[in-house]
């Protein structure tokens, strides 16, 4: 009878850890995107075009489709792509800056450090709030 009690309490203060890891992990997510939409507030959206790894999230919290999906091509090639046709094609950072005056890129993703340096040679200026990489185009 004793193992079958220890067992049932060991089991007791698992399932309780894991409600308070999912928990944590849930505020967290949350503080994420409103510090996002906090410093969203601030800028004319009507004004510029967004480009954004988590696009779908901005656009359900903002209500309306402001930001462009952002994808990498793989893993293991986080090169800056867009989805057309089920295929992943890389973006021309050519023209990046003519089309888009914002980047939002989440700091959980795959891209590095190698593709920030790229963004800033071509005219954008990094900032960077909690979860996120906000890369805004540079006054040329």
């Amino acid at each position: 009878m004793n193992v079958f009690i220890e067992k049932l309490i060991l089991i007791f203060f698992s399932v309780s850890l894991l409600l308070i890891n999912t928990s944590n992990s849930n505020l967290e997510y949350e503080n994420k995107i409103n510090n996002l939409l906090n410093y969203l507030e601030n800028i004319d959206l009507e004004k510029i075009k967004i480009l954004s790894n988590e696009s779908h999230i901005i656009n359900y919290y903002l209500n309306r489709p402001i930001a462009d999906p952002l994808s990498s091509i793989s893993k293991s090639n986080p090169i800056f792509a867009v989805r057309e046709n089920y295929q992943y094609k890389p973006i021309n950072l050519k023209t990046l800056d003519a089309k888009y005056q914002m980047i939002i890129i989440s700091k959980t993703s795959n891209f590095d450090l190698y593709n920030f340096e790229t963004l800033k040679n071509i005219g954008f200026k990094m900032e960077a709030i909690e979860g996120y990489n906000i890369f805004l185009i540079s006054d040329k």
